[in-house]
């Protein structure tokens, strides 16, 4: 109902309010508004006036009770006695990783257990608050543990110049355990969707690096089990930040493995690119390494789409079209992105000069064991694997690209290091494709003049590579072979950046 004019005529009404008995005693006296402020109301600053209050109001000299402790103690939660069991395990690892990792930085021992091992450090921020909250994870953080301590044991008495000491029989009752509330956890329709499931299954795969220098079956079971939990949970699950460390720190072992198991890399699909490009966000150095297989799991991709329409004789002209034109497209998308680097001279140095191990801080603060001169510097092995992709299809500057491969592959096997001494930077990826460039060459070669000195007379079946070429080339490079990507990493590890004489 609206107001009458009446009604807006008559004075305004104070509303009731019962009397307020506050305020210093001054502008109590003088019936005035005070601030109530402390030490002094801003009235009787003004004035000049002596400002006191009651008893009761905030006046720390009246009420010295006032600035006593509060009582802490009566205000924590107790910890439960699963969290407690599992923060003695969390609290070995954060006091043995450091230790572990100076012996490593003291070493040669690059090989893929060891990096593993370094791995381990990025979990550790994120498992104090999930401690005593899953079951399958707190058992794999004992069984770590335990393995931690028995791996950095043994060690120190190798570096102090006693024998080695056996496996405790507890480390691997510990494992059996840990295994079976996995699986437990893995046979959960809810469980299986957890972080912490996947975070559990990677520890187990670290503790096999703990207790051997070499993978095992088990370990290699380990990887491909969380290979799998990625695929089961999906892209639109990975949120957090451990979950994104989680699924960065095995895209080495799951896009390699597929490249050289010649399969599809389930990476490599549209839906997973959002994830990908949330993991570089993480870090400048996570960045370039994400860049890099954002461009790099295309061609990789191409390389098994090629390998299966090789095979197929009489080819499709058209699909050898549409293949060529992914190639060249993949090819220059990943030139663009790799000359930003400028490789060479003073940014080359700058780059190298972290090709090391690092301190846990540090490599915790890069959120990665990698640093950008492992991306950059195999990013030419993806850019010999382009090459011979059009080569294998007939393109029109075939010979061009076969002479400049054989070149840049002739170059890479004793490539410069940063202090200008011949050395070799050998992995995986650069020991079996570099190689493989000089072992074809011939047959490639001639396949190249052929097409670029006779490109009318050929029709497409002659235009692509012949099937036994491009698979003499294709087991150069080990693809296909029963070998995985722990045994290929291992065997180059003692060779990476040997001096030669």
């Amino acid at each position: 109902m609206a107001p009458t004019i009446e009604a807006l005529d008559q004075p305004r009404k104070k509303r009731w309010a019962a009397k307020v008995k506050t305020g210093c005693f001054s502008c109590r006296r003088r019936r005035i508004k005070c601030d109530e402020g402390k030490p002094q109301c801003k009235s009787c600053v003004k004035r000049a006036w002596v400002c006191e209050y009651p008893a009761g109001m905030h006046n720390p000299q009246r009420r010295p009770h006032m600035l006593a402790p509060a009582n802490v103690r009566g205000q924590q939660v107790p910890m439960l006695e699963g969290e407690a069991k599992s923060m003695v395990g969390i609290s070995n690892l954060v006091y043995l990783m450091p230790q572990i990792i100076g012996l490593q930085g003291s070493s040669s021992d690059t090989s893929m257990s060891s990096i593993i091992r370094l791995t381990t450090t990025l979990y550790l921020t994120f498992l104090p608050n999930r401690a005593g909250k899953h079951t399958a994870l707190d058992s794999a953080v004992r069984c770590l543990a335990l393995a931690a301590q028995s791996f950095y044991s043994n060690r120190r008495r190798t570096s102090a110049g006693y024998g080695v000491a056996g496996q405790d029989a507890g480390l691997f009752e510990s494992y059996n355990q840990a295994l079976m509330h996995l699986q437990q956890a893995v046979a959960d329709p809810e469980e299986s969707l957890a972080g912490e499931t996947l975070c559990a299954t990677a520890l187990l795969g670290s503790f096999e690096s703990f207790i051997s220098s070499k993978p095992y079956a088990d370990h290699i079971r380990h990887l491909q089990g969380v290979e799998e939990i990625i695929k089961h949970r999906q892209p639109h699950r990975f949120m957090t930040r451990m979950e994104l460390q989680l699924l960065q720190c095995h895209m080495v072992y799951i896009i390699c493995g597929a490249f050289f198991g010649n399969r599809p890399c389930f990476l490599n699909h549209k839906e997973w690119r959002p994830v990908i490009i949330a993991i570089g966000r993480l870090s400048p150095e996570l960045k370039i390494n994400m860049d890099f297989f954002l461009y790099a799991c295309p061609i990789f991709e191409l390389v098994y789409e090629i390998s299966q329409f090789v095979m197929e004789r009489p080819v499709s002209p058209t699909k050898r079209g549409m293949l060529l034109k992914r190639v060249i497209q993949s090819g220059d998308a990943f030139n663009k992105w790799y000359r930003q680097f400028d490789v060479g001279g003073d940014k080359l140095a700058a780059i190298t000069s972290c090709v090391q191990i690092d301190t846990m801080q540090k490599m915790c603060e890069r959120g990665t064991t990698y640093n950008p001169y492992q991306s950059i510097s195999i990013s030419q092995c993806m850019i010999l694997i382009q090459n011979r992709l059009r080569v294998a299809l007939g393109s029109n500057d075939a010979y061009t690209m076969e002479s400049a491969s054989r070149l840049m592959a002739a170059k890479l096997c004793y490539a410069a290091g940063p202090d200008g001494k011949r050395q070799v930077w050998k992995t995986p990826l650069s020991g079996n494709v570099i190689p493989a460039i000089l072992a074809t060459g011939e047959d490639w070669a001639a396949h190249a003049l052929k097409v670029n000195y006779q490109p009318e007379a050929l029709d497409a079946d002659e235009a692509v590579i012949g099937k036994d070429a491009f698979w003499r080339w294709m087991t150069a490079m080990n693809i296909g072979k029963d070998a995985n990507i722990l045994d290929m990493w291992n065997d180059y590890a003692s060779e990476n950046w040997v001096d030669e004489e």
